[in-house]
């Protein structure tokens, strides 16, 4: 069975000389982080347009062609907080395939980050509120009641847990794209630096809230801890699913024994004269558009495309779920990662 990528328009236009970047983006939050990556790709010189996943971690950018370095559009994102590494250009690696970072082993580490962060977070917590029992009736326990020993506990927070919110949070301030950590930092900052002013200056008769920082900042953890297992569960099953997608095509070569596309749906039987030297492998991502691809009975197919020649039966189960093959002929739309079964190149 051959196979060729739909052509979408016949005739070039002004879009078909763009090109595409991949970034690899970290350090995203929200969906606030993620506009504020979106707006600093549009805004540099070159760029048409620029999307981001936020579970993926990766950003495509649109650019016109000769004017944008995928380096600098990486350094500009580290700048500003979002540690960025430049992928690849049209299907062409920057980066070796090796030093890739791959998805779920970055979830899962993140998520490890996360859960230390907490259990030192909920310590100090738990040590704060203990402070507290003598309120309800409880032992007062003279070291954990001492307001000097709640002053160490959030000092200990903010410099440890919470260091990376403080970071985050400035970073975004001094670049003018405030976060959600910048509203936190302003937070907890005002409680601790306010409650450290009425310790030093007891003459204000001003409260002190050294408990406030360490619960704000042991929920938020807790929260972002809980959202990071959930997003490596996501990245997980979404490495799995791109699993499905074989890595290399076998691109059959113009040698001239091709026929037209009209010829092989009349005659599939004799669109292509088999042999070794007349298709060569090629990764997936750089397919081209109209190019052939030869498949074979038990593989699966690289690419969305076209029938051009042969008669097969398709396995598109990873899609429908529905186990029972589908008949594909010339001019029949197919799946990638969709596994060809019985259909034999001519």
């Amino acid at each position: 069975m051959q196979v060729s990528p739909p052509l979408t328009d016949t005739t070039a236009t002004a879009s078909d000389a763009r090109y595409t970047v991949t970034l690899d983006v970290s350090g995203m939050k929200c969906a606030g982080c993620v506009k504020a990556v979106e707006n600093q790709l549009v805004q540099h010189p070159g760029v048409v347009s620029a999307t981001v996943n936020l579970v993926t971690e990766v950003a495509t950018v649109a650019c016109e062609p000769g004017q944008v370095d995928p380096v600098s559009l990486a350094e500009r994102l580290t700048e500003i907080g979002f540690p960025a590494q430049a992928r690849a250009v049209e299907g062409t690696a920057i980066a070796p395939a090796e030093n890739l970072p791959d998805l779920a082993e970055q979830q899962q580490l993140a998520t490890r980050q996360h859960f230390q962060r907490v259990a030192i977070a909920a310590t100090l917590l738990l040590l704060s509120t203990i402070g507290h029992l003598d309120h309800f009736g409880w032992a007062k326990i003279p070291l954990l009641s001492n307001i000097w020993f709640h002053f160490g506990l959030a000092t200990l927070t903010l410099l440890f847990p919470g260091r990376p919110i403080l970071t985050d949070g400035w970073k975004g301030l001094r670049h003018k794209i405030p976060n959600m950590n910048t509203l936190v930092s302003l937070g907890t900052l005002t409680a601790y630096t306010a409650s450290t002013v009425a310790l030093f200056f007891p003459q204000l008769g001003w409260e002190c809230f050294f408990d406030e920082p360490v619960m704000l900042l042991g929920f938020i953890l807790l929260g972002r801890t809980l959202e990071q297992q959930a997003r490596s569960q996501a990245a997980i099953a979404f490495q799995s699913l791109l699993a499905l997608k074989p890595a290399l095509a076998r691109l059959i070569k113009d040698t001239g024994t091709r026929m037209t596309q009209a010829d092989a749906v009349s005659e599939p039987s004799a669109a292509f004269a088999l042999h070794p030297q007349n298709s060569v492998e090629i990764p997936a991502e750089q397919v081209q558009v109209g190019a052939w691809l030869q498949v074979l009975p038990g593989e699966k197919i690289p690419v969305d495309g076209e029938v051009v020649a042969g008669q097969t039966t398709v396995n598109e189960a990873m899609l429908t779920g529905e186990a029972m093959p589908v008949l594909k002929q010339p001019g029949d739309a197919v799946m990638a990662g969709s596994l060809n079964q019985s259909g034999r190149s001519p």
